[in-house]
């Protein structure tokens, strides 16, 4: 029975002060909510820019070398340009050489002009790329089956959707995103398929290429991007009969604005959390003041320090949970839910409503102790 009351006493503690128990549920409150926004948006904004990041294309495009006088530089893409050459790709064996090199994938383009406007099928290798499936709606690791494909956003598809190229039916994987070019009429095919549509097409100029060993363009990604210009000038040196050309210096640039708006972001929200756990600090410290009274009721009757910290840890926990919780959870609503994020914080908030407990406990009966044994 006594545990039962040492258990109801931090209630009617609560019940018996609403006023200090409303406004601290609202510091925690406060706090959580901030700490449970900012950890949303951090990540929301990190996998935008992750995403960003791989939508950007290759860092530098490696084409035969006479491709490039078929390519206008305005519509130079960086997720490849659609072009009819191809070279084997033993040509480019040079590019094993090249330490800052970190990925590569290679495409081969062939056309359909057999419908009412031509489009340009893409055959790659889907385990390597890195530039096309960034662009894909909704699950990005959908699949790329032997007879299937990705279909641009333009790309007309029949009713089973299905599109039509070179007389045959070849069912959607998936779509891709608008990218606003000519990728949007293009279809992307894995080189198993793409050899299906050569047969398919029955045109001669197609009847030497193999998707096995050749090449239309090569799209790589650099270990780091103050490498560019070096490992661009290596290719263009080392590597005979190509061309490499490396990305827009803006699209370096974009990537890196994003990335200092993060760290920005990163600054002001752990600013704001910090800023209201020190008003919460400084709230309990003061209210602990007023609490001197009851502190010394504990004293009086006899009771341990134990005691005394548990009934306040008990009260404290019911307070930062209830904070917390609500905290998260009216946060959610607005920036969806995350159950990770809203264990961590609930639980944060707990941790430092308990410790800060102990500390002003601790302090005001030091403070308490010490105006005693002035007093005597």
């Amino acid at each position: 029975m006594k545990a039962l009351s040492m258990n109801v006493i931090p209630f009617r503690n609560m019940r018996a002060h609403p006023v200090r128990t409303v406004i601290l549920l609202l510091l925690v409150l406060a706090q959580a909510a901030c700490a449970y926004g900012g950890l949303t948006l951090m990540r929301n904004m990190q996998l935008a820019l992750s995403l960003s990041n791989a939508r950007l294309g290759a860092d530098i495009l490696v084409y035969p070398g006479a491709a490039m006088s078929k390519i206008s530089a305005d519509s130079l893409l960086m997720q490849g340009t659609p072009v009819e050459v191809w070279k084997p790709r033993s040509t480019l064996e040079r590019m094993a050489d090249c330490d800052g090199i970190e990925a590569v994938s290679h495409q081969l383009y062939i056309r359909d002009d057999t419908g009412e406007a031509p489009v340009w099928i893409v055959g790659f290798d889907p385990e390597t790329d890195f530039v096309i499936r960034p662009w894909i709606v909704g699950n990005r690791e959908a699949s790329l089956p032997d007879g299937a494909v990705w279909a641009g956003c333009k790309v007309n598809a029949n009713a089973d959707g299905c599109v039509k190229l070179f007389g045959q039916a070849w069912p959607t994987a998936a779509r891709l995103d608008k990218t606003g070019s000519g990728l949007d009429q293009a279809v992307f095919v894995n080189l198993s398929t793409l050899s299906d549509m050569i047969e398919a097409s029955g045109a001669e100029k197609y009847a030497g290429i193999d998707p096995r060993t050749d090449y239309s363009a090569t799209l790589i990604r650099i270990k780091s991007t103050a490498d560019i210009d070096s490992v661009t000038h290596w290719l263009n040196t080392y590597v005979r009969k190509t061309k490499a050309v490396r990305s827009e210096a803006t699209l370096t640039d974009t990537a890196a604005g994003i990335r200092g708006q993060i760290r920005l972001v990163a600054v002001i929200t752990g600013a704001a959390w910090i800023v209201l756990l020190l008003a919460l600090a400084i709230a309990q410290s003061m209210m602990m003041r007023e609490r001197r009274k009851e502190l010394f009721v504990w004293h009086a009757i006899g009771a341990s320090r134990g005691i005394v910290n548990r009934v306040m840890l008990l009260e404290a926990v019911a307070i930062y949970a209830s904070g917390g919780f609500i905290g998260v959870l009216f946060a959610a609503l607005w920036l969806g839910v995350n159950t990770t994020f809203m264990i961590c914080v609930i639980a944060l908030s707990i941790l430092i409503g308990c410790a800060s407990t102990i500390y002003a406990v601790k302090k005001a009966t030091q403070s308490m102790n010490s105006q005693m044994l002035l007093t005597v």
